[in-house]
């Protein structure tokens, strides 16, 4: 599960909601739920209190975040859920956990979402046969995939290093020993670099 480092922000009225902000006093967790029931989850940790409020999604939109979550990224004060089993990815405040819109569209398997600029992102694919590993640009001011960029097989986590992005591929349901370079100012892969089996993150 991929952990976000978070803040709750205590509001001097009575709230029902409450409001959650970037910082360090607190995290939100990315529950998978239990395959092959549609019981992924977002719960926030306190770390002052102790306490964890769960189901943080459902609570607030009134219907279930999906299958399998893989991983959730807060980038431009927008949070990214990427819910790889429902091949969608749900953008949320993620002040409230409101929803604000749904990408579903030529993302079959995703898995990590890294932010490029402002209006770009990318976002690491398994495809449908849960081997294909791409990454998918996306516009991030229409939330539609401009671009599938091929990899390697299960392509997983993402490092951001000036312009480069280097992609582990992990292999998904299959093996891979490599690391590819893309260009994020081109959307072009530049290099390849050789691991040992199944790189997962960087």
């Amino acid at each position: 599960a991929v952990i976000s480092a978070m803040v709750l922000f205590q509001s001097c009225q009575k709230d029902p909601d409450p409001v959650i902000k970037a910082g360090e006093a607190g995290f939100f967790i990315v529950n998978e739920g239990g395959y092959p029931n549609p019981n992924t989850s977002i719960s926030f940790y306190d770390r002052k209190t102790g306490a964890v409020t769960n189901d943080l999604f459902v609570a607030k939109n009134g219907r279930p975040l999906g299958l399998q979550a893989q991983s959730m990224t807060v980038f431009e004060s927008k949070g990214y859920i990427v819910v790889q089993g429902d091949s969608k990815i749900e953008i949320i405040n993620p002040d409230d956990f409101s929803s604000l819109a749904t990408i579903s569209e030529g993302v079959p398997s995703p898995r990590y979402f890294l932010g490029i600029s402002a209006t770009k992102a990318y976002v690491s694919d398994w495809g449908a046969d849960g081997v294909t590993g791409t990454v998918k640009a996306i516009d991030l001011t229409t939330n539609k995939v401009t671009k599938t960029i091929a990899t390697g097989k299960g392509a997983n986590r993402m490092l951001k290093v000036g312009n480069l992005v280097y992609v582990a591929n992990s292999g998904g349901y299959d093996t891979d020993n490599t690391v590819k370079v893309i260009d994020s100012s081109t959307d072009a892969v530049i290099a390849s670099i050789t691991t040992g089996d199944n790189p997962n993150s960087l």
